[in-house]
């Protein structure tokens, strides 16, 4: 459920966005687990060209380390918010 703990700074409609990625990259690496839960977030780089219109994000980017539990192991998942005016991306790495 969102919002997630620990420090992320994405807002919550950016973390319900990313949660199915971050799930989907864990599950490529362990097919056999559907258990998966958030136990941590943190950034890891700084905002960069942040632009912030009332208190929503509407340029920059930045990453953040999300701390996955599944199936009796832990992993740090690393993503990239990147925000335009039109669009945003979360990048998810699956190389972890």
């Amino acid at each position: 459920t969102v919002p997630l703990k620990g420090s992320s700074i994405a807002n919550p409609d950016l973390q319900q966005q990313a949660l199915p990625e971050v799930y989907a990259s864990v599950s490529a690496k362990s097919p056999a687990c559907r258990q998966f839960s958030i136990a941590n977030t943190k950034v890891i780089q700084e905002p960069h060209d942040l632009e912030v219109e009332g208190d929503e994000f509407v340029a920059g980017y930045w990453m953040e380390a999300w701390t996955v539990q599944y199936c009796g192991n832990t992993t740090d998942i690393p993503l990239k918010f990147t925000i335009e005016k039109d669009s945003t991306q979360i990048n998810v790495q699956t190389n972890f």
